[in-house]
């Protein structure tokens, strides 16, 4: 009977340390459109690990965000001291989930732990500075081509892709001189505004002195700053010029104060009917 309860007591240990929350060890914590390791206040980040969270994937249900999402939550603790960050979660899978770390964390080096079913995992290293911009790709790895939209009227807009479609349910298209385009990503920095409810705190172009960079060619964008009712979402919109460069996998880049994004891709043909652009790729 002794050796049985032994026993018993050793499984319940390997059971209990094989669901406890690990984080990986390499750049755990990473911007959620770029996957760089530096993190802005007010901005979605994903840590990855294994026995993160249960193995459904679970999305905030509504606004506002908690702290808490199936059993999960995420913790910045400044290394300086000072009193930790307990993070907004935004969803949860097996071994990735996504948080936003609230708009009043301070720049500087942070211990990232995350508990699942009251089981805290060991701390893994995370940076924070002012801004660090993300760009959302299509294929949502960081690179290639952007999850852009062409935007027509208040009713009326297209995925920027390589040619006329549809792809599901939205329509697909190739932008031209003249026409508006939505960048989306994370991280310009804080905006306590959008945190937990998805409000807005205005433009950021002047304060952030945000430039959207084209191949060679640089703009200022028209609007940059949080997307209503998506918290911790960006929107950079511009205006393509005349002279704006043309190809299947136009580099684009957004910079606010010298800090520069991942680089991702835009298709865009010459000034001519929406048909004859599409044929040219």
């Amino acid at each position: 009977m002794k050796a049985n309860l032994i026993s018993a007591a050793v499984l319940s240990s390997a059971l209990a340390l094989s669901a406890q929350p690990r984080l990986r060890s390499q750049n755990p914590v990473v911007n959620g459109a770029s996957y760089s390791s530096l993190i802005a206040p007010g901005s979605i980040f994903v840590v990855f690990g294994t026995n993160l969270a249960g193995p459904d994937v679970v999305l905030a249900p509504r606004l506002p965000l908690e702290t808490t999402l199936a059993g999960v939550s995420i913790r910045f603790t400044p290394r300086a001291g000072g009193a930790p960050i307990d993070c907004f979660m935004v969803y949860t899978t097996r071994n990735q989930i996504a948080g936003l770390l609230p708009s009043t964390a301070a720049p500087g080096e942070y211990n990232v732990t995350v508990t699942y079913n009251n089981q805290t995992s060991a701390p893994g290293p995370a940076r924070v500075i002012a801004r660090s911009i993300g760009i959302v790709s299509a294929d949502a790895s960081g690179g290639g081509q952007a999850q852009a939209q062409i935007y027509y009227t208040a009713t009326q807009w297209a995925l920027n892709r390589f040619s006329l479609g549809r792809l599901d349910r939205f329509d697909t298209a190739v932008a031209r001189p003249g026409e508006t385009l939505v960048l989306w990503g994370t991280g310009l920095g804080a905006d306590a505004a959008s945190d937990r409810d998805g409000g807005t705190g205005g433009d950021r172009t002047s304060a952030a002195q945000v430039r959207i960079r084209i191949g060679e060619q640089e703009y200022t964008p028209i609007y940059a700053g949080r997307a209503s009712q998506l918290p911790g979402t960006d929107q950079f919109n511009l205006v393509l010029r005349d002279d704006v460069p043309t190809g299947c996998s136009v580099p684009v880049q957004v910079i606010a104060q010298g800090t520069a994004s991942n680089v991702v891709t835009l298709a865009i043909a010459p000034r001519v009917g929406r048909l004859s652009a599409a044929i040219r790729f």
